[in-house]
């Protein structure tokens, strides 16, 4: 039988682990779990829509994968598996193609059911281990240092909250404290890919009930995933997505679009937490995105982008709006991450030049508008707590620029370039090292930048030049491996004297092309 829509909800409730020290990094997210299956339980699964749920928590022997059938409030087992670990993307992969070809349908949603917090990508379980490692080290008491270094990874004690941090000390979705493992967004890429390999599939809804997910660098990255994107730019309440009303209006109307569905889930929660709440919903938001239009938003960001990095230090009046506009744009729980559309508003009307800066800003507000042709947003609900959230957030920190962001794929519509120019702040540096123990660099015949993340990697003439180094085997290897290259390149008779070579950067994980000739870098 193949039904109108299947509803798939990986929910990643491995959390509230007490470690050796006594320290607890998240909140237990158990009971918040049973009681949205319950929600589900009390619309349940009909020949039209199937709804089914595998459910990974802290304690159990084994994880369920459940078919709400509506018959009992906590559906029923149809198979278990060992207890998984979330954050390994084969095992979200594993899932996906299980719900599909066991509940086949013509359109299938899935739900990713988690702490969240949006692009950044630092590893809190390694932070744990550092001040573990620094404990035992210096035989140090435990309670100070704990605080010290673990000030900024505790999680707010709701279940879908996330840290309030300010600064790179945390990760995307699905955090798993057994496995002390959790998906970045890259992980959640090769997980959908692997899935739609497997089963010929694509989803129609790629569903976040967690926190912070409805970021531009999120919807950039999973573009080619999903048709539709639904999530929130704030942290969300424990009582996360009202399934009961959500799964009610699917199962009601079957043959509703993916379109239909995403705005009915914004809507469904913004009713939700308007009748919960006295002050107009709160903080609260949620919003729907149209991943089919990304690359026409990434484009226009990148023309803007670019235009900004390379007047930002040379016209006054540009400086003046960006950093006016930083200043006045709405920020989230997370101040790192502030609306996209409002910033592009008060860069727009602060700017008082002759250059195009304004105009640029200004077609971008058009274009994020909810509901205007070609816009990705497509349904959007705020609180009155953020009445300039506009749908779509974007990582914009006025202090402590995360390593990983050069990493994201985002990152190539050189925006992460205007972060830089905004907070005064240098592109990193690679250097290789000689001698066992001496760590100044060796004099470099080339200093090449990659165009992307703006960081820059010297790189001696020859191999024997690097030197043994001291924890950076894997500058050394990186250096090895361009400087092969170049040589290569120089060396064959057939190539030409202007030949492009493709070449890593370890700043930012892309590929660039450098001109073996005149040392010029291109994307």
């Amino acid at each position: 039988m193949t039904r109108k829509w299947t509803f798939m909800v990986y929910m990643a409730g491995d959390n509230g682990r007490v470690f050796k020290d006594g320290m607890q990094l998240m909140h237990n997210l158990e009971g918040y779990g049973w009681g949205d299956i319950k929600e589900m339980s009390s619309v349940g699964s009909t020949d039209q829509v199937a709804i089914v749920a595998q459910y990974d928590t802290l304690d159990a022997t084994h994880t369920p994968r459940l078919f709400i059938d509506g018959k009992t409030e906590t559906g029923t087992p149809v198979e278990k598996v060992p207890p998984v670990n979330t954050g390994d993307p084969k095992n979200l992969t594993d899932f996906i193609v299980w719900g599909i070809q066991n509940y086949p349908a013509e359109r299938y949603a899935l739900v990713l059911w988690n702490h969240g917090t949006g692009w950044k990508e630092d590893d809190i379980y390694a932070r744990y281990r550092e001040a573990e490692k620094t404990v035992r080290r210096d035989n140090l008491s435990r309670g100070p240092v704990r605080k010290r270094m673990l000030k900024r990874t505790f999680f707010l004690p709701t279940a879908a909250q996330i840290m309030t941090v300010q600064d790179d000390e945390v990760r995307a979705i699905c955090y798993d404290d057994t496995s002390m493992d959790f998906l970045d967004n890259q992980d959640l890429v090769r997980a959908f890919t692997a899935a739609e390999q497997q089963t010929g599939q694509r989803l129609s809804v790629l569903g976040m009930d967690a926190c912070l997910m409805s970021m531009i660098e999120v919807a950039y990255q999973a573009r080619e995933c999903a048709r539709y994107m639904v999530g929130s730019q704030e942290i969300e309440e424990g009582t996360g997505w009202p399934y009961a009303l959500i799964l009610r209006e699917l199962v009601d109307a079957p043959d509703m679009s993916p379109l239909e569905l995403s705005e009915f889930i914004v809507a469904k929660f913004g009713e939700y937490y308007l009748s919960r709440s006295r002050n107009g919903g709160g903080i609260n938001t949620q919003s729907a995105i149209n991943l089919q239009a990304m690359p026409q938003t990434f484009a226009q960001m990148k023309t803007l982008s670019e235009r900004l990095a390379e007047v930002y230090e040379s016209d006054l009046k540009t400086e003046l709006a960006v950093t006016r506009a930083q200043r006045d744009t709405e920020t989230f729980q997370d101040a790192d991450y502030v609306d996209l559309r409002h910033w592009l508003q008060c860069l727009r009307d602060e700017y008082a030049g002759a250059l195009e800066i304004g105009e640029l800003a200004n077609n971008l507000v058009e274009h994020l508008m909810p509901q205007a042709s070609q816009s990705p947003i497509v349904a959007n609900f705020r609180g009155m707590g953020r009445q300039n959230a506009n749908g779509l957030s974007i990582y914009f920190p006025s202090r402590r620029y995360s390593p990983f962001y050069d990493k994201q794929a985002f990152t190539l519509s050189g925006w992460n370039k205007v972060i830089r120019r905004a907070n005064r702040m240098k592109a990193p540096e690679l250097r290789a090292v000689s001698g066992s123990t001496d760590t100044r660099a060796v004099p470099a015949t080339q200093v090449i930048v990659c165009p992307i993340c703006e960081g820059t990697t010297e790189v001696p003439a020859n191999i024997a030049e690097i030197g043994e180094t001291v924890a950076t085997k894997g500058v050394r290897d990186l250096v090895e491996q361009i400087i092969t290259l170049i040589q290569q390149a120089l060396a064959s008779p057939t190539v030409e004297a202007n030949q492009w070579l493709d070449l890593p950067c370890s700043h930012c994980d892309h590929i660039f092309q450098y001109n073996v000739k005149t040392g010029e870098t291109r994307r």
